[in-house]
């Protein structure tokens, strides 16, 4: 360590050497952008749109009632690199209630929950 350290005091131009700190706390997925309650008529759809960053990629699920949404003809999930969106399409009542977003990673996991309302 002693030699680095007189190499980049006495010759920066050639041994330049990055100092860098990593926390695993922030390793762990974190919401840039959260997603937002929806109010629908009934019939439509509702959208919620979330952004996701992680140093490891996360696994992002969305829930109802804590039972995990598949992928289907009524609920479409896509993402596109950081940004992750849950439609629901031609809600119907019963479909109204609280949704939660998980991501998760071998870091750690977040979640958050929005409410969907229909008219």
């Amino acid at each position: 360590m002693a030699n680095w350290s007189s190499l980049r005091k006495n010759r920066p131009q050639e041994y330049y050497i990055y100092s860098s700190f990593w926390d695993r706390r922030e390793a762990a997925p974190r919401f840039i952008i959260r997603p937002h309650n929806a109010h629908v008529l009934e019939g439509n759809s509702a959208e919620f749109d979330c952004r996701i960053i992680a140093v490891s990629p996360p696994v992002v699920s969305w829930f109802r009632d804590n039972v995990e949404l598949r992928q289907s003809t009524k609920h479409l999930k896509k993402y596109d690199r950081n940004n992750y969106k849950l439609e629901i399409k031609r809600c119907v009542p019963d479909d109204k209630g609280e949704y939660v977003v998980k991501a998760s990673n071998s870091y750690g996991d977040k979640e958050y929950a929005v409410f969907l309302t229909i008219e």
